[in-house]
């Protein structure tokens, strides 16, 4: 492993549903050049506080996929409440 592997920026991408997510842990210098760490696939809502705690860092951004029919995290969860989200529009 690249030893500076820690310093690159790493994306947790959210897909979510009422009663599963799907996370993909990336990191790279940019979205071109990002390497796919690991893909978390349905799994159950109630894990996600455990997921993210055993998973995640402060230093993580977070991308969460918002559809229509959708209102805020999308998932009806306050398990990422401690999370700092910033939208990003085009």
């Amino acid at each position: 492993m690249d030893k500076n592997a820690n310093l690159l920026p790493r994306v947790i991408g959210f897909d979510c549903h009422p009663d599963t997510f799907t996370a993909a842990l990336l990191q790279g210098p940019t979205p071109a050049a990002a390497v796919t760490e690991k893909i978390f696939n349905q799994v159950p809502m109630a894990q996600l506080a455990g997921w993210a705690k055993k998973h995640t860092t402060a230093q993580d951004l977070f991308v969460l996929e918002a559809s229509a029919g959708k209102s805020g995290f999308g998932c009806g969860s306050a398990a990422l409440c401690s999370f700092v989200v910033h939208p990003v529009f085009p």
